[in-house]
């Protein structure tokens, strides 16, 4: 039987708050580069250089998906609040 969903809480955001939440969106997404970056590394994907790095849609995926599973796990382990549980299942890549 799946469980019932909370209906959202009303909330403010001071914008401060919103500054700082944005800080670490910016953040997530240089995670998900370096990590996108060792994948490209680890499949030998490099320009004809050989020395440039050629990160493609493919590896960006991939660490898109290792983060949000990462998330999924601490939800599982009751790490993160459940609300964040709507908004990690609903994260597609």
């Amino acid at each position: 039987m799946p469980a019932a969903q909370e209906p959202p809480r009303p909330s403010s955001m001071s914008n401060d708050a919103y500054e700082l939440i944005s800080c670490y969106y910016d953040g997530i997404d240089d995670v998900v580069r370096e990590l996108a970056e060792q994948i490209a590394i680890e499949q030998d994907s490099f320009l004809g250089d050989k020395k440039t790095v050629a990160i493609e849609e493919s590896h960006v995926r991939q660490a898109g998906l290792q983060v949000v599973e990462r998330l999924r796990t601490l939800l599982k382990g009751g790490k993160l609040p459940p609300r964040a549980s709507q908004l990690v299942s609903g994260t597609s890549n």
